[in-house]
């Protein structure tokens, strides 16, 4: 068995302590684990801006990196490295000076409104359109709202992780959870005659 397949073996924890140990081989491997999961997060965290996800993901790591030091043994590094993710998007969201809020309880709201048309009716349930729609839902969330739904659903992360990653209690996840999955249930209910829950 080579030294590579043998860092494959290994968990996430027992590669980082290699890698504060300098190993760059092992940090190689966390890199395959980890970039395409977290591009993926970053772009649904950013609205579909390629560039800035990129670069944003070359941040991580080089965070992960800087603060090695900072990582305790007894902590889960998927934890960790998505609580670094999500913080560096919160700070993002600080940044753009022309960001506004939607008001996603006003009924009224065309930015996310689902026309009840014949078209989209269960004879004619167009997957791809029932995507872009949530897609489009989700840009309006809060950032915190949005980030707790693609950790939960996207990243299939438990409650409790979540919690640790956005410094919260777990009651809050469960309280954003129900109100994303509310709002998407009301919102894209035209995707479900029968009115039941979306997700």
């Amino acid at each position: 068995m080579s030294a590579n397949d043998e860092l494959k073996l290994l968990s996430d924890e027992q590669l980082f302590c290699q890698v504060k140990a300098g190993d760059t081989v092992a940090f190689d491997e966390l890199y395959y684990r980890y970039s395409h999961r977290l591009l993926h997060y970053l772009l649904r965290m950013l609205n579909g801006n390629e560039s800035r996800a990129q670069d944003l993901l070359q941040d991580i790591f080089l965070r992960v990196l800087n603060k090695r030091n900072q990582f305790h043994d007894t902590k889960k590094f998927a934890t960790w490295i998505y609580a670094i993710s999500h913080n560096l998007c919160k700070n993002e969201y600080r940044q753009w000076q022309n960001h506004k809020t939607v008001n996603l309880t006003d009924t009224g709201s065309t930015a996310i409104a689902v026309e009840d048309s014949p078209d989209a009716t269960i004879n004619n349930i167009d997957l791809e359109n029932f995507s872009e729609r949530l897609l489009l839902l989700l840009k309006y969330l809060p950032v915190d709202q949005r980030s707790t739904f693609l950790l939960r659903f996207q990243e299939n992360l438990s409650i409790p992780a979540i919690a640790e990653i956005m410094n919260c209690p777990a009651g809050t996840v469960k309280s954003r959870l129900y109100y994303t999955l509310s709002l998407i249930a009301e919102r894209l209910k035209v995707y479900d005659p029968n009115k039941s829950e979306v997700l």
